[in-house]
């Protein structure tokens, strides 16, 4: 005879597979095999979990590591790693320049805008465009700044052919993308590793000489590589893992020593100089069967 049991506490949440035959614990009879787009409750029961935003389709529409850059409690950043560049969003939505207003867009091969305000736009530039009367094939969508003219305050849309798109009626604005280049590739974007100091965010792989992210302002970042004092960063040299303890900056897991540890001097991660005093650097052999640190 068959028996159906029914289960109406789910406060265990979802069960390890070694669990599946323990049906002499309690646990058992509050989790599930699998709970997915589920929050259960300590009371038992569970709920939906909340739906995701849409905000921007990544650059390029590339694969993407996302990040978070945590200056203070009231003031973070995610941070969207793709194919050598990074883009940043805050409060729910991407960040990009002032936008300036549309007077015009051809229908035209390449498509023409022209603008008012200032001008702040580069050839190669990501520029987003919305609120356009009467083409709104451009609406919602980025597109790459080519052949920029200041003089009659115009670009081209990069490869954009616009001859089949409504007639622009009025209406508009364009804003660039805030966006920088990284030496990154997509394939090893997910070894990235990170440790922060205040507006200092350091991103360590074995394959890249370590780079400091800095902010200015939302719209305004710097990524620089870090070439500190007392430490050969090189080919093979390059550290696995990063980490900030007791005010140190510290490497570890280089291809060539892949257990030894780099200690900055304390309160100087610019300076990794060794000594005999108690805030000089220290260079640090971990033992063991020669695995390589892989974090901090």
């Amino acid at each position: 005879m068959k028996v159906t049991k029914e289960y109406p506490d789910f406060s265990a949440g979802e069960l390890s597979p070694k669990l599946l035959g323990r049906f002499d614990l309690s646990a058992y009879y509050k989790g599930a095999r699998r709970m997915e787009n589920f929050i259960p409750q300590v009371v038992g029961s569970s709920q939906y979990r909340n739906g995701f935003k849409y905000v921007a389709k990544t650059a390029s529409n590339n694969p993407a590591f996302l990040y978070t850059f945590e200056y203070s409690d009231s003031l973070s950043f995610t941070l969207e790693f793709t194919n050598q560049k990074l883009r940043f969003f805050q409060n729910g939505g991407q960040i990009r320049e002032t936008a300036q207003a549309i007077t015009g867009i051809t229908k035209a091969n390449p498509a023409v805008v022209t603008y008012s305000g200032a001008d702040n736009y580069t050839n190669g530039d990501p520029v987003y465009i919305e609120g356009v009367s009467g083409m709104p094939d451009v609406n919602g969508r980025e597109f790459v700044v080519a052949n920029v003219n200041t003089g009659s305050n115009t670009f081209e849309l990069s490869g954009v052919n616009s001859t089949s798109y409504g007639t622009y009626a009025s209406g508009g604005e364009v804003s660039v993308i805030t966006e920088i280049a990284t030496p990154f590739l997509e394939a090893d974007l997910f070894k990235l590793k990170f440790a922060q100091n205040g507006i200092r965010l350091y991103i360590a792989h074995p394959l890249y000489n370590p780079r400091i992210l800095t902010i200015t302002s939302p719209t305004s970042w710097a990524l620089t590589s870090h070439s500190p004092t007392g430490l050969t960063l090189s080919s093979g040299n390059y550290p696995t893992a990063v980490a900030f303890y007791e005010q140190r900056l510290i490497y570890g897991g280089t291809n060539n020593s892949p257990q030894t540890l780099y200690f900055s001097k304390s309160a100087d991660a610019d300076d990794f100089t060794v000594g005999t005093a108690d805030d000089d650097g220290i260079v640090y052999t971990v033992g063991g069967d020669n695995n390589s640190i892989q974090w901090l």
